[in-house]
């Protein structure tokens, strides 16, 4: 008997998960949290748009 090895890559589970998901639509988490903040908060989605940064997050995420 011949043993049969498969071997699954990361890239192919990658993909059928982004196809199982993507809805030809980006995903903002900015204006995700700013549809849940009532306009009566003044300056709140200032601040979202403010530590929703690439160079905030770069503090903690050096990888980013």
């Amino acid at each position: 008997m011949r043993d049969v090895q498969v071997i699954i890559d990361e890239n192919y589970l990658n993909y059928h998960f982004f196809t199982m998901f993507y809805d030809e639509k980006a995903f903002s988490m900015t204006e995700q949290l700013l549809k849940f903040i009532p306009d009566s908060f003044l300056g709140a989605g200032a601040a979202i748009k403010i530590l929703m940064n690439t160079n905030v997050w770069g503090l903690f995420l050096p990888e980013l």
